[in-house]
């Protein structure tokens, strides 16, 4: 199961609320916190008890313990993404454990393509090199079918 972005908050609930088989995961500079995810769009974001309680179930740093065992994670992050995205990738694999790895990339900001993205454009040099690295990291984790 691979999720970039918010598609990443969308894995680790899977990860976390579900026993959906998944044999491996990666998130790639992914939503870990929803509340980081939201400060970057609205730092004034008006917080009330239910939408409190949705970001808490939406904090897979919080909820470490319900992912550590599900599955071997690998989680990216670019080095020129959003430096609260960065933080929480770097607690969800410490708190995650042994089952989690971090690829950190360099100069990788938070988009894949260059902006806006919504035309098909050839890959960026960048984007390959996630690409290998969660090719990689499927390959080590991911059953053969051969």
């Amino acid at each position: 199961m691979l999720g970039g972005s918010l598609g990443g908050a969308v894995a680790l609930r899977i990860l976390a609320d579900t026993d959906v088989p998944v044999f491996a995961a990666a998130v790639v500079n992914g939503a870990i916190r929803i509340r980081s995810a939201v400060e970057l769009v609205r730092s004034d974001y008006p917080y009330d008890a239910e939408s409190r309680a949705a970001a808490d179930g939406l904090d897979f740093v919080a909820r470490a313990g319900d992912i550590a065992d599900r599955a071997p994670l690998l989680v990216v992050s670019g080095e020129s993404d959003h430096p609260a995205l960065r933080v929480d990738a770097s607690e969800l694999v410490s708190a995650t454990g042994d089952g989690t790895q971090l690829l950190s990339v360099p100069g990788l900001a938070h988009p894949l393509a260059d902006e806006p993205g919504i035309e098909p454009a050839p890959q960026l040099p960048i984007a390959r090199e996630v690409d290998a690295g969660v090719t990689a990291w499927f390959r080590r984790h991911l059953p053969s079918s051969g």
